[in-house]
């Protein structure tokens, strides 16, 4: 039915004042403003393939086109050439669609125009596995190639069910299915949710309901041990495999394989607590058995020991200090205010500290596998800084003439420690004496050395010999000086 006259200038009139509200002409009122870029193929509204898709169109003083298209992340370019531009896009999933056009010129926004699309399924990409004649176990994982964003019917046997396409796969898992020859089949769906587009059939076997045993048998559950290396042995069995996994707090560690049903192997733990599980598996990689136990890698007091210097033991401001460790964890050695670290290998650490205070001193060694792992040893020891009491010369006697050429110098001194005599020039003699346990010295006093004191010209004069104890551990004694009247010819 018509509208009326009246109608027809009520509706003029209503343009016309609209117009003016926005400054309009009634020209510019009645006409909208067309995009400066258009799309052109495929056509708004219409449905067709996701593959090997061109999208196409045209622009008006435009130098690019950006298209965009559903939720695909990818951005498209394009070079306007003669007001008309074309790019391809990458394959798009099935169903209904947004594309979208920019038009740029060096950069500057143009306009955008969009239009709705529809990829319909297609059923290239439909695959399926397991293979037609393979073996399964009675529970296993059907996977297999599909249109992104359609649906697949899968019949096993003549019982079907619908799965999501997803990211261009599906899967469907089938537990229990019972001993023997099976048939399934993969249909993919068009968007109607019922229009078969392809089909894949096969035909494959079920294996027995897998059955499997497995235990930790050592160590026991709660056990401990002072290093991360730690044996675990135990019992499996199964009808699938003899594989055993190790898992250690989670993390897959290793494999070995039970042999009579008897398995075992060394896992290298990290330090405290930990659950160590073995597990058993189907052959897709489900687990059918499974056993755990908690074990705790603490460091033992007794993985550390100082050895050198001995408790009690009297030494110089000078130490060596070293013992025994495990692996190569780091060793803080302190004493007397000085602090060093070093790392043990094989087995033993060594540090050297010099200027150390006299008296009783304590060295304190500590070892640290983590921030809360750590060991102590320490020992008390002396250090000696008195110096031994000066030598005594007893022959010759202090006073007499010296009349030979050389002579035997001896006296007596701190037992065990080193007598020695200066030359003139008061340079150490090469000839040093160590005192016995009675503290006899004997040093002998040479032709040479007698020529570098000056009493060798056959006149009277005068020798002064200088001496000075050092003890075993360096401290030196006050000086000693003895003089003789000489008359050598």
């Amino acid at each position: 039915m018509r509208p009326t006259i009246a109608r027809r200038v009520l509706s003029v009139a209503a343009v016309l004042l609209a117009a003016c509200a926005f400054g309009l002409s009634p020209a510019q009122a009645a006409k909208p403003e067309r995009s400066p870029v258009q799309i052109t193929s495929p056509t708004a509204g219409s449905t067709g393939t996701g593959i090997n898709l061109v999208i196409s169109g045209t622009a008006r003083g435009a130098t690019t086109v950006s298209v965009t298209i559903g939720e695909d992340v990818n951005t498209y370019t394009a070079t306007v050439s003669k007001s008309a531009w074309s790019t391809f896009v990458n394959p798009q999933p099935a169903g209904a669609t947004q594309i979208c056009a920019e038009a740029y010129d060096s950069g500057t926004f143009l306009g955008r125009s969009c239009i709705p699309y529809t990829v319909e399924v297609d059923g290239v990409y439909l695959s399926l596995f397991p293979e037609d004649g393979a073996n399964v176990q009675s529970t296993f994982r059907v996977t297999g190639g599909c249109h992104d964003g359609s649906t697949v019917r899968l019949t096993l046997d003549g019982s079907s069910s619908l799965v999501a396409c997803t990211l261009y796969s599906f899967e469907q898992e089938y537990v229990a299915v019972p001993e023997g020859s099976h048939t399934l089949t993969a249909e993919q769906l068009a968007l109607d949710g019922s229009t078969v587009v392809a089909s894949v059939t096969r035909t494959f076997t079920s294996s027995p309901i897998p059955v499997a045993r497995v235990a930790i048998t050592a160590p026991a559950d709660g056990g401990t041990s002072g290093l991360p290396q730690v044996e675990f042995s135990g019992t499996a069995d199964s009808n699938v495999d003899a594989v055993v996994r190790l898992y250690v707090d989670g993390a897959f560690t290793v494999a070995t394989t039970a042999v009579d049903g008897l398995w075992s192997v060394t896992l290298t733990l990290p330090w405290g607590p930990s659950t160590i599980c073995a597990e058993m598996s189907d052959f897709v990689g489900t687990p059918i058995a499974t056993d755990c136990v908690s074990h705790t890698v603490s460091l033992d007091p007794s993985s550390l020991t100082i050895t050198a210097p001995a408790e009690g033991e009297v030494t110089s401001t000078e130490v060596l200090v070293a013992g025994s460790c495990v692996l190569d964890l780091p060793v803080t050695i302190d004493v007397d205010g000085q602090s060093t670290t070093t790392t043990c290998a094989s087995d033993q650490f060594f540090a050297f500290f010099s200027g150390i205070g006299g008296g009783p001193q304590t060295v304190l060694a500590t070892m640290r596998a983590t921030e809360d792992q750590a060991v102590t040893a320490s020992v008390s020891f002396v250090v000696d800084t008195v110096a031994p009491d000066p030598p005594v010369v007893t022959s010759p006697k202090p006073g007499t003439t010296i009349r030979t050429r050389s002579f035997v110098l001896s006296g007596t001194a701190e037992p065990g420690s080193n007598v020695g005599l200066y030359t003139p020039s008061g340079v150490p003699f090469y000839n040093i004496s160590q005192a016995d346990s009675d503290g006899v010295w004997v040093i002998g006093v040479g032709e040479d050395f007698l020529a570098e004191a000056g009493v060798l010209t056959g006149k009277r004069g005068t020798l002064t010999l200088t001496l000075a104890a050092i003890d075993q551990f360096g401290n030196t004694s006050a000086a000693t000086s003895v003089t003789y009247a000489t008359h050598i010819r």
